[in-house]
């Protein structure tokens, strides 16, 4: 696929590869969510200068956030020796370290691990969540919870975010307790209600678990509740309808894969 970029970055077809455009805003950004950078070659044909490795989309993510979800140690370490900024924070605060727990990327986060300055694992993002607290939203992150859990000492299950979320419930909300041990368990916590048809566009958490927002006129935009607190920041031009429990996007033109109420989600988690 690469090869039709290429084509259009031709000296006859002039094409610039740093104009913004689409969801990550840049041609290497889309390159490397899509799997399609094999080489530091690949990075030099999409635009290396540092100014362009370091763009960032509409919700602040760069090339190396994005391949820090992705998970390739390859790509990752291409990407910071071409002037990738490993200290860039997008939109709601997340670090790279943020990033990999997101997307369960173990040799990533092993990477940050044996960097010097490791205190990067105990930072929060702007609503006061660790990366630990990212990777407990799907059963996926199992090694990367452990990993991280490890680093947090014996009382990791119950770090409190500003609104009150600790890792323990936030793996009962989106279905995955089982990351939690059972002598770290408090309570019976409910689960949210599952969109299980639609994917977050901030996290690509699929399914979204809880409150979905979400956007629909010249393309689709879909957040969940976490993401969705940055969503007057991230896209001030956009009007998101608030999809609570039960209901469904009715406009979209898509087929509707059916919602499932996984288990019954807590009276205190109907505002999310």
């Amino acid at each position: 696929m690469l090869e039709g970029a290429y084509f259009l970055l031709d000296k006859e077809i002039r094409a610039d590869p740093g104009l913004v455009g689409g969801i990550f805003g840049h041609a290497l950004s889309a390159a490397v969510f899509s799997g399609l950078i094999r080489s530091a070659q690949d990075i030099d044909n999409l635009g290396s200068e540092q100014k362009s490795i370091n763009h960032q989309d509409a919700q602040g993510r760069s090339a190396l956030h994005i391949a820090a979800w992705r998970g390739n140690p390859e790509v990752f370490q291409i990407l910071r020796s071409k002037g990738a900024d490993i200290n860039l924070l997008d939109c709601q605060g997340r670090s790279v370290v943020h990033h990999a727990a997101i997307g369960g990327s173990v040799d990533i986060l092993h990477q940050l691990l044996s960097d010097a300055n490791t205190s990067r694992l105990n930072k929060t993002d702007d609503q006061g969540w660790l990366p630990l607290h990212w990777a407990c939203r799907t059963e996926a992150n199992r090694d990367a919870v452990s990993l991280l859990a490890d680093k947090a000492g014996d009382s990791w299950a119950h770090i409190e975010t500003q609104q009150c979320w600790t890792p323990e419930s936030i793996a009962a909300f989106h279905n995955a307790i089982e990351l939690i041990p059972e002598d770290k368990r408090t309570k019976k916590w409910g689960t949210g209600y599952c969109h299980w048809a639609y994917e977050c566009d901030g996290c690509q958490q699929h399914p979204i678990y809880g409150t979905m927002f979400h956007y629909y006129a010249s393309r689709s935009v879909d957040f969940c509740f976490k993401c969705a607190l940055t969503r007057h920041y991230t896209y001030p031009q956009y009007d998101f309808e608030t999809l609570p429990r039960g209901k469904s996007v009715e406009t979209r033109p898509v087929v509707i894969v059916e919602e499932r109420n996984i288990d019954s989600m807590g009276e205190d988690y109907d505002s999310y």
